[in-house]
């Protein structure tokens, strides 16, 4: 699998903005997202960033980290992660994983490539990740998670930390997330629900433990921040409330049986 990943089999995604360097949150981030590409390039894993908002001496560090930077052109949480997604089909045609990290992660670089494994083996298009702790988190973050998690164990049968982004995703499958068209407004729900149609559609996917580790400097600058709790207020809305929905349009059966 190794030489198949060198040869250009995976690639990973994700989208960056500098920001305002005066905003504690947006500073640290971009700090943050640095050692992310440093981590990637250390295990050879090619990535593609859709960037927007960043001076030009921030885009030099992360081209000096081996990351192919595409200058964004549409607007919205939604939109953005699709063209992430076509750019990369179109750059990487080999490619048959596409992973999707968001860039404030870096400790999810390390589960990339044994999650590429295992859906190899398992004939799964898509690799989803079940966290085992969320002690690392700010307490309303990890509060979050675990509420958006209990919903959807209860709905689709089994365990599932269906509210964390990561994911990979086979190439066959991009259709469901390229073709998405949002009755909840296109933004964390623009990868949740396509993910949830999968689910349904019994399409084999694979559901990876990590022991992931949030960035203390994240953690830090975001506990207690209340912009950050008003964000959250806004997500959970936006998750859950698609995910009971959209649960419910497709037929809303538990799939417990099956797995």
């Amino acid at each position: 699998m190794t030489s198949s990943i060198r040869a250009g089999n995976v690639v990973v995604l994700s989208t960056i903005r500098q920001g305002n360097m005066e905003n504690p949150v947006e500073y640290v981030r971009s700090i943050v997202a640095l050692e992310t590409a440093s981590n990637l390039l250390s295990l050879k894993i090619p990535s593609m960033w859709i960037y927007s908002d960043c001076q030009d001496f921030y885009l030099k560090e992360l081209a000096s980290r081996q990351v192919r930077l595409i200058q964004q052109t549409g607007n919205g949480m939604g939109c953005v992660r699709r063209e992430a997604m076509n750019v990369a089909l179109s750059l990487y045609p080999n490619a048959s994983y596409l992973i999707w990290i968001e860039p404030e992660k870096p400790d999810m670089v390390r589960f990339v490539l044994p999650t590429v494994a295992k859906m190899y083996e398992q004939s799964a298009l898509l690799g989803l990740f079940n966290r085992v702790s969320y002690e690392s988190y700010p307490k309303e973050q990890a509060l979050y998670y675990q509420f958006v998690r209990t919903v959807a164990s209860h709905l689709i049968g089994y365990d599932l930390d269906y509210g964390f982004g990561p994911m990979v995703v086979h190439r066959n499958v991009l259709p469901y997330f390229l073709t998405y068209n949002s009755k909840y407004g296109d933004e964390w729900d623009s990868i949740l629900i396509p993910r949830l149609h999968i689910i349904k559609d019994r399409i084999p996917i694979a559901i990876q433990e990590i022991d992931f580790i949030n960035d203390l400097r994240m953690t830090e600058v975001e506990s207690g921040n209340m912009d950050i709790v008003l964000k959250r207020i806004h997500q959970i809305n936006n998750v859950v409330l698609s995910l009971i929905a959209e649960w419910r349009f497709l037929g809303g059966d538990s799939l417990s049986s099956s797995n």
